[in-house]
Formats: structure tokens, sequence, C-alpha cells
């Protein structure tokens, strides 16, 4: 619907682990999008939560956009990278998408 639109966005499709944990990992497509978009390189971030940053971003809703934060951060002793969101928890697994 937002491609359709002319907006340019990324998806975040949480597993029902990660909204219980509200812990996802940032997938290739949407490092790279991120990355294009200047929003966060997880390429030029340090590993471990002291590297771990703060970004002001939105949940997509239906007929809103609800301000959110999310903390991006890469683990220390794997090469996977973390995003979390303050309020995706409430965020029903039929539309949980974040731009």
């Amino acid at each position: 619907m937002l491609t359709r639109q002319g907006i340019e966005a990324a998806l975040l499709v949480p597993t029902p682990t990660g909204l219980d944990k509200s812990i996802f990992d940032a997938t290739e497509g949407l490092r790279e999008y991120l990355a294009s978009r200047g929003y966060h390189d997880y390429g030029a971030q340090g590993q471990g939560q002291e590297h771990k940053v703060k970004k002001d971003a939105f949940l997509v809703r239906a007929n809103s956009l609800e301000p959110t934060t999310v903390s991006l951060y890469r683990r220390q002793q794997r090469t996977e990278t973390r995003g979390f969101g303050s309020v995706i928890r409430s965020v029903p697994m039929s539309a949980p998408t974040t731009s």
C-alpha cells in the first residue's frame, strides 16, 4: 500500500518471540534501506550495548502515525544486528509495521 502511494518504507515483520521480547533482527534489506536513507549504518556501528543508538521512529497505524523510539545495536559476539521497539508490544500481529 505504501509503495502504491509513492512512499518509501522499510517493513519489519516480527515473530511472536520478537513481539514478546521486543527484540528484532535487522534483515539485510532493512539494514541497506536504513543506511541508504541516512537513518542508521550498522556497518559503521561498534559492537555491544555500549554502542547502542536510540532513534526516533514511527509506528504506522491504519489511520495515523505513532511516534516511538527504537534502539539499534550490534551484538558483541555475533554479526547480528538488532532493534528494540518501545511500543511494539502493543501492535497486533496483523499490523506490525514500522518505518
